[in-house]
């Protein structure tokens, strides 16, 4: 189950495989949702690893809801601007790709734009909005099997206000331990 986690796992291969596993089980009872840093491929290739491994029912991507996207050509520009942008060697075209590939519906789930097309700030207010916003879509369309990747701010209390409230997972109605944050990877 681990060709993407063995191509671009670097030194934390085996770290990545035992939380691939952990995740998996996790994804039986609930909604699990992944941090990452958008630059590195970790959360990336144990989702392109659970998406093989058909145990993902549902994949929630931090873009716009998809809906918004006219066009397909559309939405693969957006990605392949978000690709360019953080250089991670796993890109979001290839999540969604395979993800397609193996029927799982994805979900975009985070409006970090206002109707302007402009980004809404990063502040903590910012974030805690954009977090309310998010786990509203996991609460309506979550569940077992429901795999979330996000950057990793969005778990933490200090990014979004202070509290646990402002969490992502709080939101969500995700379990503390099903945050898992794979960005030290």
């Amino acid at each position: 189950m681990s060709d993407y986690i063995d191509d671009h796992g670097g030194t934390h291969v085996n770290l990545l495989k035992h939380q691939a596993r952990l995740v998996r089980l996790k994804l039986v009872s609930g909604a699990v949702v992944l941090g990452e840093r958008h630059d590195k491929p970790a959360a990336r290739a144990v989702i392109a690893d659970l998406l093989i491994a058909r145990v993902v029912t549902r994949l929630f991507l931090e873009i716009n809801d998809l809906a918004v996207f006219e066009e397909e050509e559309e939405l693969l520009f957006v990605l392949k601007l978000l690709d360019k942008k953080h250089g991670n060697a796993i890109s979001l075209e290839t999540l969604l790709t395979i993800a397609k590939f193996n029927h799982v519906p994805v979900v975009g789930y985070d409006n970090a734009s206002n109707d302007d097309g402009r980004l809404r700030p990063t502040t903590a207010e910012g974030m805690a909005n954009r977090n309310m916003e998010m786990g509203r879509a996991l609460t309506a369309h979550g569940g077992p099997g429901a795999l979330a990747l996000v950057g990793s701010f969005h778990l933490y209390p200090k990014h979004s206000g202070g509290d646990f409230s402002t969490t992502l997972q709080a939101h969500g109605n995700v379990a503390f331990s099903s945050a898992i944050d794979l960005s030290r990877y």
